[in-house]
């Protein structure tokens, strides 16, 4: 009992080992799969059951908060999308640095709090709402 209840703690979500291996036949890995991500899932499939499996499939906890992030950026690359987040909304996002840096194609690195980059992720793609909902969910509140 003990056991499993470990495991229940440790994938962060209440699938049964059956559900768990049909995650995984289809793709997801429940153990690391954020529920945000089935937003984007939906925005860019519009398959309603693949949608509702990962919805399924995913990790209900937040796996990791970051101290600080920064969004890098060349001007040449990026979208107007993501242009009206840096001159809009960044700003009232704590703990986010804007940077300018030639030859970047819009990039979020996220850090811990001895700033060393330990995720970093192409948003070139992303809508402004995306940017702001995945940096609330990443970046701690303090």
């Amino acid at each position: 009992m003990l056991l499993q209840l470990t495991a229940l703690i440790l994938s962060g979500n209440c699938l049964s080992s059956k559900e768990r291996k049909e995650c995984n036949m289809k793709g997801f890995d429940s153990s690391v799969l954020e529920c945000s991500t089935c937003n984007i899932v939906k925005k860019y499939t519009r398959d309603d059951e693949l949608v509702s499996l990962c919805k399924k499939c995913c990790n209900k906890f937040t796996i990791e908060k970051y101290a600080q992030a920064i969004f890098e950026y060349d001007e040449k690359y990026i979208t107007s999308e993501l242009m009206s987040f840096v001159e809009g909304e960044a700003d009232r996002i704590p703990n986010l640095e804007v940077k300018k840096r030639p030859g970047a194609y819009a990039e979020l690195s996220l850090m811990n709090s001895q700033g060393q980059a330990m995720d970093r992720f192409s948003c070139l793609e992303w809508s402004t709402k995306e940017v702001v909902q995945f940096l609330n969910e990443k970046l701690r509140k303090y």
